[in-house]
């Protein structure tokens, strides 16, 4: 059995990580070097001292989410084969989805290096969207002939149907972290437009940069029927939250990386057979098809939004079709055993 280090910078609970893992042990031994610290900057040393000692009698690195600074040291000490989960850019999440950092900026160029210089040392790439794949292969001049598209898909263990809905109103249902992308400012601007209806609620379900603003908004436009949710829940605590929603909400920006991603919480709904609105995107498309398993609307259109909860509302038949097919589409990408088999031969076309 070969053996492999598995090595991340984000901490390994996270769902791209812990998947991963399962994933790999199933066809090799893993040395998984992760930290639970509860910043980046204090697991980086930690997880590099450990590399140090671990890096030896191994056939390959697997780096995972946040592994960048891995896989430069990876190239620098060793001379086994580097399989990089990139997953998305940081240039595109910090620099243009967030505008945290100037693209202009030293900062904004080091990132836009560490992206670049990472993905060029490793021998596979693995993203999670052919939209994804494209962008690295413009930006970054990554050639096409090293990118894998690997799916975020569920935990099918984890998320699954069968909790009772407890609430007895219509509940649309949102979680994630408020940044662009999410495109929240659309959802409650959507509420805004379904207040004379007061059997829907929409219940928030997160935090981030944007949380504040979109209490701010929802304060200002009078609202009463949006419930936020600021705790911290565990993932083990989001098939409740999903249950107790008739509708799923994915994403809504109008920011690129909108367009390049299917995020997790729609794998999580439809692994609950729950139907999901989300922004017609080429991303989306690459999975879901709509009025099949998912139903589209427009990005940055709470009008639209609005229409498409209403109608979902008024036609329970067609709610649960849509529920039922997006259950099945979840069951055909997401299937464990073609996803261990797709991996295991990731990192088998990189050992030599």
């Amino acid at each position: 059995m070969k053996k492999i280090i598995f090595i991340a910078g984000a901490k390994r609970a996270y769902p791209r990580n812990s998947n991963a893992i399962k994933m790999l042990e199933k066809n090799f031994e893993v040395k998984e070097i992760t930290s639970m610290a509860g910043s980046y900057f204090k697991r980086l040393p930690l997880l590099a001292i450990r590399f140090l000692f671990a890096r030896k009698n191994v056939d390959a690195i697997y780096a995972g989410w946040l592994g960048h600074p891995f896989v430069i040291m990876a190239k620098l000490l060793t001379r086994r084969p580097i399989i990089f989960d990139v997953f998305v850019s940081l240039y595109d999440t910090i620099c243009l989805e967030r505008k945290a950092v100037s693209r202009d900026s030293l900062l904004g160029r080091f990132i836009f290096w560490i992206d670049k210089i990472s993905c060029k040392w490793s021998d596979i790439i693995i993203v999670d969207t052919e939209q994804n794949a494209d962008f690295f292969v413009q930006t970054f001049g990554v050639s096409p002939n090293k990118i894998r598209v690997f799916y975020v898909c569920a935990d099918g263990v984890l998320f699954k149907p069968g909790n009772e809905k407890k609430e007895k109103k219509f509940v649309v249902g949102f979680y994630g972290s408020f940044i662009p992308a999410q495109g929240v400012e659309y959802i409650i601007r959507a509420a805004k437009i379904l207040e004379d209806q007061p059997d829907i609620l929409f219940k928030l379900l997160g935090s981030g940069r944007d949380l504040l603003g979109a209490k701010d908004l929802a304060k200002r436009l009078g609202l009463n029927n949006v419930e936020f949710i600021s705790n911290f829940v565990p993932i083990e605590k989001l098939p409740d939250f999903i249950s107790n929603a008739d509708i799923g909400l994915g994403l809504f920006g109008v920011v690129e990386k909108t367009r390049r991603a299917v995020p997790n919480k729609a794998y999580e709904a439809v692994a609950c057979r729950k139907p999901v609105i989300s922004a017609d995107t080429k991303a989306m498309r690459e999975i879901f098809q709509d009025k099949y398993d998912i139903l589209f609307c427009r990005a940055g259109d709470p009008q639209d939004l609005a229409d498409k909860i209403v109608l979902l509302k008024n036609d329970e038949k067609l709610r649960n079709t849509i529920a039922e097919n997006g259950y099945r589409t979840f069951q055909r990408v997401c299937d464990f055993d073609s996803r261990v088999k797709q991996l295991t031969g990731f990192v088998l076309e990189s050992v030599k």
